[in-house]
């Protein structure tokens, strides 16, 4: 059954973003997204809940562009824009907490999310977001998928290999994240002289394959 919107209910300034695993979405093909590896960023109506930090999220279906009154590409721009005014990024350091409950080392991490923590995760669709936090991490970096609500950044110097931040994800996944936080099991890079965006395996066997 495709998902439902009732149109009184919304308005243009409630169109935002969310960034979700395309396996947990269901009839996808019938929502208005965009595909980001294993991920989808997912253009919806968001409403806060009255005195809850939580917020509700209306996706909306392809067949109701017409109605809305809108192009496709006018209500991505307008979500984008929206989500950025109020939820802008957000990345800083963490300690060394963090750093030993993901069995590393203590080294460089950062968490990138938005203010309220909620929905975090959408900043991947942020324009301008992998070069921003390649400048504060200082070069290219890994993201870890912590949850939808917040990722950790990694700076990619040579000590973790990709099969070591993997199985660390899909560990700390099976015992620590909730099914409805779950958002993958990948680990992702980002090539700071390519500018490239990209899953870490793949990033991998692309600089091997050039080396």
């Amino acid at each position: 059954m495709k998902p439902e919107i009732k149109m009184n209910r919304v308005t243009k300034t409630e169109l935002s973003l969310v960034v979700l695993p395309k396996s947990k979405v269901p009839d996808i093909e019938w929502v208005l997204h965009d595909e980001l590896e294993d991920l989808a960023v997912i253009y919806c109506f968001m409403k806060a809940e009255t005195g809850e930090p939580k917020h509700h999220i209306i996706m909306i279906p392809n067949d109701t562009l017409n109605a809305i009154g809108y192009p496709e590409d006018q209500i991505k721009n307008q979500a984008v824009a929206n989500a950025i005014n109020k939820q802008p990024i957000q990345v800083s350091s963490i300690n060394s907490f963090f750093s030993s409950m993901y069995k590393l080392d203590p080294i460089p991490m950062y968490v990138a999310t938005v203010p309220d923590f909620q929905f975090g995760a959408k900043v991947l669709a942020y324009p301008g977001f992998f070069e921003y936090a390649a400048a504060v991490v200082g070069d290219s970096y890994y993201i870890l998928p912590s949850s939808i609500h917040e990722l950790i950044l990694l700076a990619d110097d040579g000590i973790s290999t990709v099969e070591e931040l993997q199985n660390m994800v899909r560990e700390i996944n099976q015992t620590e994240v909730s099914e409805s936080d779950f958002l993958s099991d990948e680990v992702y890079h980002y090539d700071a002289i390519a500018k490239k965006f990209e899953n870490a395996s793949a990033y991998y066997n692309r600089v091997n394959r050039l080396s």
